[in-house]
């Protein structure tokens, strides 16, 4: 029964994590160009969260543990009902599902499926054969996506690709990944244009090449961990003041806003007014705005002052796991993820990236070690 158990964990969080990826990507456009696939998808949906309690029950949870996700489970509920939205949940389910957890097999899966989903859906609509969003003019620029409902999708499951291809070539990264991923930014720039996906890739471009330097230099693991380190401490707590300034201080109050660029203001302006609206609250609120985009902002004003705390301490934990075992790739990783969280939201649902099985991976890693430092 055990060797059952120990061959069936595996493959769960493998298909858990690409269902949630399948339904992220397609089944938006799926409903859109074939309204009557969308009774089909909710029903996928349902035997993902099926799957989720299945693996939960099979990960043996002791009594705090159970009670734990229990309480994340409820959190998940409420905010999914006061918000009308799953976002939540979807994080919940990805971090319940990260215990006991063979990340670098499902990230090599999660690797392969993006290769073969990415091909498709450039190919399948250049062929006819699924609906093409091409030439869309969004903010004054025209930007294609071939089968991704949006160019910003697009731009962000290239940047999970980028994250993946850091993962797994990190210690022996070369010239040819460099080409490799600046060919892949300058094709993004020309499609789908998406902005802040190209920066984060560029960003792991220059990350890579100050690895490099180090490495020459002989720095030794402490003070490259540490220097890391202080770069995810500074990327989470900088979102956070920004965060705060630009929701506690308009334009009004702040001339110097106005010359910040207009995607940029415009951003800061929206964070700004839904503050004034509507505040913020401990379980998450209908808030009256569109597109309030920014990780900080959307968690604190639309999902909820709990869900909030709750991203903030996984992602403080995992930097300073990360920099305590002198990882670092998981550093690098965990710099992209937060950088990126400032202006986008995203990849905080398993929908769209693997940084709530990130999260969970390392909570319950830090746990373990916790425990087994107790019974010493």
């Amino acid at each position: 029964m055990e060797q059952i158990r120990a061959k069936i964990l595996p493959v769960l969080a493998c298909v858990i994590t690409e269902g949630f990826l399948l339904y992220g990507v397609l089944s938006v456009v799926m409903e859109e160009n074939w309204p009557a696939s969308g009774r089909y998808w909710a029903y996928f949906l349902y035997l993902l969260y099926l799957l989720v309690l299945i693996k939960a029950v099979l990960q043996r949870h002791n009594l705090p543990e159970a009670a734990l996700l229990i309480g994340c489970a409820g959190l998940a509920q409420m905010s999914r009902i006061t918000t009308q939205t799953n976002a939540v949940l979807w994080f919940v389910a990805g971090f319940v599902i990260a215990k006991d957890l063979e990340l670098r097999k499902v990230l090599k899966v999660d690797l392969i499926t993006r290769i073969v989903l990415g091909l498709c859906l450039i190919f399948l609509p250049l062929l006819g054969l699924y609906p093409n969003q091409a030439r869309q003019e969004i903010g004054g620029r025209l930007r294609d996506s071939f089968g991704w409902a949006h160019p910003n999708e697009m731009g962000l499951f290239f940047l999970m690709f980028c994250v993946l291809w850091l993962y797994f070539r990190h210690e022996r990264w070369s010239k040819w990944d460099t080409l490799g991923m600046l060919a892949l930014i300058v094709f993004l720039d020309v499609f789908p244009n998406s902005r802040t996906s190209e920066l984060c890739m560029l960003g792991i471009l220059l990350m890579e090449g100050i690895a490099f330097l180090l490495r020459r230099k002989g720095a030794d693991g402490g003070k490259k961990a540490a220097f890391w380190g202080s770069c995810g401490s500074a990327a989470l707590l900088g979102g956070l003041i920004i965060t705060g300034v630009l929701t506690y201080f308009g334009d009004r109050d702040c001339a110097w806003l106005s010359r910040l660029p207009s995607t940029l203001f415009s951003r800061a302006a929206l964070a700004h007014d839904a503050w004034v609206e509507s505040g913020f609250c401990l379980l998450g609120q209908m808030v009256n705005v569109y597109y309030l985009d920014m990780m900080y902002a959307y968690l604190g004003l639309h999902m909820g002052v709990l869900v909030l705390l709750l991203f903030v301490f996984l992602s403080a934990l995992a930097v300073g796991y990360a920099w305590r075992k002198r990882d670092e790739k998981l550093q690098l990783i965990l710099i992209v993820y937060l950088v990126y969280s400032v202006l986008e939201h995203e990849h905080f649902k398993m929908l769209s990236g693997f940084y709530p099985l990130l999260l969970g991976s390392v909570f319950w890693a830090a746990l373990e070690e916790l425990r087994n430092r107790r019974q010493s």
